[in-house]
Order: C-alpha cells, then structure tokens, then sequence
C-alpha cells in the first residue's frame, strides 16, 4: 500500500502516465493478495492507511477515466475497492486486529477515525462521519490531550516500538511518535466537515510538537520523544572500534528525545531484503510520517475562521479586519489556498505570491486561492460543495 502511494505522489510530481500505471498495478496486487470478501485488506486496513492510498489513487485516475475507457476501468475496479475498504472499517472501528493484540493501539483508532473522516468528506455520508467522531472521542485517551508541555502536546501514546525501531531492550511510552500524525490529517478533514475550531487546535497542537523531531538547531532527526522520567536501560550506540557496527551502553532515559539510529546502522548492501534480525535493521524510519503529513497537510494550507463573537483566528496565515474587510496574508511561498470559515458574508482581501485578489465570501466554508482547485491535490482538500456547507 505503502508503495502505491509513493508512485500515485510521483505521478503527481511528474504527470507521468506511466508512474500511475504503475501505481494502479500496484493496486491491483494489493486488492488480488491482500483484500478479504468483506472489504478488509487482511485486517490492517486501517492501520496501514491502505484505502487512503487506494482513495488518492482513484482521485488521480478519474480525469484520465473520463477519455480512455482502460482508465474507467482501473478507476472503477480501484473505486470500488477503497469504498469496500471503507465499509470495513466503519464496521470494526478501532477493535481492528493489529500487532498491538490487547492494547487501545494508537495507530489503529487514530487511523480508523481519520479514513472515515476521509470517506465521509468524499461521499457526504452521515453515518462515516458519526462514527469518525465517536471512534475519535475514545482515541483522545492517548493524545496528550490534557499535556502542557509543547514537546508533548496532541501526541499520541505508544507502549511498544522502542525495541524494533532503535533497539533500546527496555519498552517505553513514545509520544510523540512517528504514527501520531496518522490521526491529524484526520483530525483536518472533520474540520472540514464541522467548522469546528476544536479539530484545528488538535491538528495544529500535535503538528507543533511532532516537527520537533528536528533538532532545530543541530538538523539531525530524532525518532521519538519518551516522556516517562526514568527507565534505567541500555542505549544502542556506535562501536568507537567498528563505526559499522552497534554496542549496547548503561544509560538513563526521560523526558526526552532519542535520535534515530539509521543514520549509521545500515543494513549491508549485499543484502537486497532485510528482515528481523538482519544486522543494521530497524524501523525507525517512521519518523518521516510527520513530514508526509506536514507536507500534504500543512505547508500548502492557510485556514481563516471567525468566530461567533465575530473575532478572527488564524493558521499560518495573518488575518486582520479593516472596517468591513477582512485581509489576509500569506507570507510563505509554498501556500497556495486558504480555507476561509466566516459567520457572514464578507469582502475579504488576499495577499499571496506577491498579488492582491478581492472576493466576496459567502458565510460558511470555501477555498480561495491560487490552487484552490487544482486536481493535483487529493479531493478531500479542495472540494467545495453542498454537503460541506451543510
């Protein structure tokens, strides 16, 4: 699934119909291997993100569908497989079977609610986003919700991990960690669907302490913060007598961030697979799911919202009103919409890419912007319609 949505990303980069052929043959062998007749793909759907995947893939075929009857076909066979996929999750929610066995698994509820957040926003139906939000108030037990501490805030908790992804032999909580963003590009689609101010803070909170995992003065990337304040245990570190290989040290963690140790512990280039076991294997590579998130999430949006006391608030962005005019600036390059939630219609004024555009805004939500329909973007971004304004 994982592979399907790096050549589906690709072909968004490239326009290269043949690197969306090759995503689309990649869906193909996800639905043949992995999906059951009742729309699981052999029970990990939620938690691999794989009918998101199949969702942007479908999203892509759609425009080329509408010209070459091979792409209607594709589109529809992947279509169909993404809203069986749905249909799953809606039913078994986060009691979905994962490794996590018999723990509250983060990744699984986190990603249950946000994929039927997804489809809900897709379809306009009430009964995935009901369920998106009832799954979503039991998942907030592991967010950090309550944490004041930034380098914690919205993360989500995970009790495993330590020992596959940096070898440390002893568990820990990890918070947050590499799949708390799973859940917050949900967390963005039931604004979407509510106007709900309360969905911003929550992606914005955990945005904020997950891009942490770059030491902002060093550069180097951590895999994880762990917020315990005392587990006496063993760190795995380089042998100053071999830099190739690993030694375990006595050392003391908390409270703090552990870097990734895929920097120097490299799988041999001998090796084509690596499985458990395999010296210089690990999985800290979770840790870029904050990057993938920050970069289809965040860095391209601007979200305005007024308040019913008629205050504005704004996320990344300035927003300011000037007598009847609400003005808004967009001081980054890389943003190219602004998500704009008013109480009443208004004459707003934006500021982008060095331009000034006048609009009249309906009261209620809509996408302005230089890209604010461009196809290149997953629908669920840009759509602007009835039900959304509902």
């Amino acid at each position: 699934s994982w592979m399907l949505s790096l050549l589906t990303a690709r072909y968004a980069a490239t326009h290269r119909e043949a690197d969306l052929l090759l995503a689309s043959h990649w869906a193909d062998m996800l639905i043949r291997k992995f999906q059951l007749p009742n729309g699981a793909y052999k029970g990990y759907t939620a938690l691999t993100l794989g009918a998101k995947f199949m969702e942007d893939l479908a999203w892509y075929e759609q425009p080329l569908a509408q010209a070459d009857p091979k792409w209607k076909e594709r589109y529809d066979r992947h279509r169909q497989s993404s809203l069986a996929a749905a249909r799953n999750i809606c039913e078994v929610g986060d009691l979905g079977d994962t490794e996590g066995e018999a723990t509250y698994e983060d990744s699984q509820a986190g990603s249950a609610w946000s994929m039927l957040a997804v489809h809900a926003l897709m379809e306009g139906n009430q009964t995935y986003l009901d369920r998106s939000l009832e799954i979503r108030q039991r998942h907030e037990c592991l967010t950090q919700a309550l944490v004041p501490d930034a380098r914690m805030r919205g993360g989500s908790l995970r009790f495993w991990e330590a020992q596959y992804d940096v070898l440390i032999p002893h568990n820990m909580m990890n918070s947050p960690h590499g799949w708390t963003m799973r859940s917050q590009f949900g967390a963005l689609y039931l604004y979407l669907l509510t106007g709900r101010e309360y969905f911003l803070n929550v992606a914005y909170n955990s945005m904020g302490s997950c891009i942490q995992a770059i030491n902002h003065q060093t550069g180097e990337l951590r895999w994880g913060f762990v917020p315990d304040p005392y587990i006496k245990t063993e760190r795995f570190v380089p042998d100053p007598q071999n830099p190739t290989q690993g030694i375990y040290q006595p050392d003391v963690l908390g409270e703090e961030w552990l870097p990734v140790i895929s920097k120097w512990w490299r799988v041999p280039d001998s090796v084509s697979v690596a499985p458990y076991g395999t010296p210089g294997w690990s999985c800290d590579n979770d840790v870029h799911e904050h990057f993938r998130i920050m970069a289809e999430q965040y860095v391209q949006n601007a979200f305005v919202l007024e308040r019913p006391d008629g205050t504005l608030r704004s996320w990344n962005c300035c927003v300011e009103r000037k007598g009847k005019k609400i003005i808004i600036r967009c001081n980054d390059s890389l943003t190219v919409r602004v998500h704009i939630n008013l109480q009443k219609p208004s004459r707003v004024e934006l500021k982008m890419h060095g331009k000034t555009t006048f609009i009249q805004c309906k009261a209620g939500m809509q996408w302005v912007g230089n890209d604010a329909n461009n196809r290149r973007v997953p629908a669920y971004y840009v759509k602007e319609s009835q039900e959304q304004d509902k």
